[in-house]
């Protein structure tokens, strides 16, 4: 992941690009989300919005949406993924449902396919908004997390890679199955990376970039730059078969 420093942050978004898995095996997971991070009264408290594929929740192989959240400290925690417990509440006729399919993914030298999303807390009601953005028209409004969650800063903003897998078994590949490279056809991406700031605006993230890599001998991410007309973005991407 790249992600901020801690601090007053009240939302981001991105184009995500959208990479199948067909191959990965049933106890792994393989994803790229926005992720939203606070320690609220000695509690860590994490909540995730993205794209991911996870046989072992679906029972297939097709890149879900998903929403996560999760709230540890002290002798308790609670949390789960999509609609599993009380959390995330999807809105009347949302365009995406927790858990939804989406198709086609990109196609490996092709073409990179990307979804935009944006997660704020919304300066009236104190929720936590999810929207989904769309180049022709105006953004569809997916949901919402509780605005309890992370109700006070500082907080910290992720744009997040991710695999899971058991230990000492080999890894899933993460975004389109290779090390990244200055091709959207070809890597996993962010791009048009924003933040909100207080009042809901969507603002440059003129912040210290912070990167975190487990292990860059299997997985691996670019430096963020600027492009002109693509904004704020960076590459990721790794091949299967990491073990560890």
């Amino acid at each position: 992941m790249w992600h901020t420093d801690f601090g007053e942050f009240y939302g981001l978004q991105a184009d995500i690009s959208i990479w199948g898995s067909p191959n990965q095996g049933p106890s792994q997971q393989s994803g790229a989300a926005l992720q939203i991070n606070c320690l609220e009264e000695g509690r860590y408290e994490t909540f995730v919005t993205g794209f991911q594929v996870a046989p072992a929740l679906y029972n297939n192989h097709d890149v879900r949406f998903f929403t996560f959240w999760t709230s540890i400290g002290g002798a308790t925690s609670a949390g789960c993924y999509d609609l599993r417990c009380a959390g995330y509440t999807p809105a009347s006729g949302a365009s995406l449902l927790p858990g939804q399919a989406i198709a086609p993914p990109s196609k490996y030298g092709e073409q990179g396919r990307k979804v935009t999303l944006s997660l704020n807390k919304d300066p009236s009601s104190g929720d936590w908004v999810l929207y989904r953005h769309h180049d022709s028209h105006a953004p569809s409004f997916l949901g919402h997390f509780p605005g309890n969650l992370c109700s006070s800063t500082p907080r910290t903003m992720a744009w997040l890679a991710f695999v899971s897998y058991p230990w000492n078994t080999q890894g899933p590949p993460m975004g389109s199955g290779h090390f990244p490279e200055d091709d959207e056809r070809k890597s996993g991406f962010f791009r048009n990376i924003k933040l909100h700031d207080s009042q809901g605006h969507v603002v440059e993230p003129a912040i210290v970039w912070n990167p975190l890599v487990d292990r860059p001998d299997c997985y691996n991410h670019t430096d963020v730059f600027n492009r002109e007309g693509k904004g704020f973005m960076f590459y990721y991407g790794g091949p299967s078969g990491c073990i560890g």
